[in-house]
């Protein structure tokens, strides 16, 4: 099974509708106030560049045209994110229309 934070906030908020003892009530309220990020930094500026629907094309006929070429040095070639570029090729084609 896989977690889905959201969803269960959203059941134990749902469980606050319903009457129940005060304990439990207690023990729901404390559930959810553990199912939110508090953040002690602040995030860091983004390294590469924003990934466009152009781009992705380019990075997938890159990778077609070198399929021996890892996800690192292609991200080098395209100054992005060796991630970005993994998921670019596992998306395929059909994953374009996530890019603007």
């Amino acid at each position: 099974m896989t977690s889905n934070v959201p969803k269960a906030r959203e059941l134990l908020q749902n469980a606050l509708t319903y009457d129940m003892p005060d304990d439990v009530r207690a023990i729901v309220n404390e559930a959810l106030g553990m199912m939110t990020r508090t953040y002690s930094k602040p995030k860091t500026r983004t390294e590469s560049r924003r990934v466009t629907r152009a781009m992705a094309e380019n990075v997938l006929r890159y990778y077609r045209n070198n399929p021996d070429q890892s996800c690192r040095a292609i991200g080098q070639v395209f100054r992005i994110n060796q991630g970005r570029v993994s998921e670019i090729i596992a998306r395929g084609h059909e994953g374009l229309r996530h890019y603007p």
